[in-house]
């Protein structure tokens, strides 16, 4: 096995090359539904080149960020892997990965065809992984609920969205036992992504420099805050699951 991976692929692709018997070993984190659909792709890559066989290994999130660089380091790493695009670079500079061979993937073509997501995986005018997922963030609603409590629509602003997760709150001496709003993922998106932004500053500027602790990443912090510990809506550390959807 090469000490450096091959290829590198962000959120799942593979490529193989038209040699007799070739086995690629593919790594992905634990993820069931990422799991189940790239076992789809893999079995009809399969069908279709014969002469190649991808095989797929999976392993815990928690230990994957150290597990894939040991692995490589120690030469017996995967030919191709899933990772978070926020580590490509760090993995770069240290050697455990290698840029997409141009021949394969010319970077004029990965530029047109790919969302612009793509750049953040481009390093010194060479793309290091392909993108087949980005995450977006989304309100979800129930609409039983909205309807018990006399709301009609989706809010469609952040006083709506208060006054409406105000009304939903069921609570007592002894806590929420229903929360008007619960974020269920990684809460920096929605700060930096979404209020930042809608306050009128990107979360960094064109040089790279962080740009959090201004007046506008203060204040969007202190809007996030605020939702819990001012308007009484929820919790921000909210974890999904059958009691936070009744």
């Amino acid at each position: 096995m090469n000490r450096v991976l091959r290829l590198v692929i962000v959120a799942g692709m593979f490529l193989g090359f038209a040699q007799a018997q070739v086995r690629l070993t593919y790594w992905q984190y634990e993820f069931a539904t990422r799991v189940d659909a790239m076992n789809q792709l893999i079995e009809q890559f399969n069908a279709a080149n014969p002469d190649i066989i991808v095989v797929q290994e999976t392993f815990p999130y928690d230990g994957y960020l150290t597990q894939v660089p040991t692995a490589v380091a120690a030469g017996a790493g995967p030919d191709v892997a899933q990772l978070f695009y926020g580590w490509v670079h760090a993995w770069s500079r240290a050697g455990y990965i290698e840029p997409l061979p141009e021949e394969y993937f010319p970077a004029d073509e990965v530029a047109a065809y790919f969302v612009p997501m793509v750049d953040a995986v481009k390093i010194d005018g060479q793309y290091y992984g392909l993108p087949t997922a980005v995450r977006s963030l989304a309100l979800f609603y129930n609409k039983d609920i909205f309807a018990e409590v006399g709301i009609e629509a989706p809010p469609t602003t952040w006083d709506e969205f208060v006054a409406a997760a105000q009304a939903i709150n069921v609570s007592d001496a002894f806590g929420y036992s229903r929360i008007g709003y619960g974020f269920g993922g990684q809460d920096h998106h929605l700060v930096r992504t979404v209020l930042m932004n809608q306050l009128g500053t990107s979360p960094f500027s064109a040089d790279g420099e962080v740009l959090y602790g201004n007046g506008v990443g203060e204040q969007a912090l202190a809007t996030f805050t605020g939702w819990e510990l001012n308007d009484k809506i929820g919790v921000t550390n909210f974890v999904p699951g059958n009691s936070g959807y009744r």
